[in-house]
């Protein structure tokens, strides 16, 4: 939490884990070579999302579940520009 707001920060990331002895599979992840982590909020708080893209292009993230306006919702018109949160 900072001034009443819970904040998360999420990195989009490049990765490659292994799963099985000898077998490496490139993937993507959040603030780990994989998937991402679970993010637990309370219903009524207020959110920040601040999601840096260390990938080489630009890329987004949509959010489900979220009581959100459509111009906050992720896709194609908010990009993320690599390097830049």
């Amino acid at each position: 939490m900072h001034d009443g707001v819970r904040v998360f920060d999420l990195t989009v990331q490049a990765g490659v884990p292994e799963f099985f002895d000898g077998y490496k599979t490139d993937m993507l992840g959040i603030n780990g070579s994989c998937l991402g982590p679970v993010l637990r909020m309370t219903s009524g708080e207020n959110v920040r999302m601040n999601v840096t893209n260390r990938l080489k292009d630009r890329t987004t993230l949509h959010w489900h579940g979220f009581n959100l306006p459509a111009s906050a919702d992720g896709g194609p018109h908010q990009e993320i520009e690599p390097d830049a949160t």
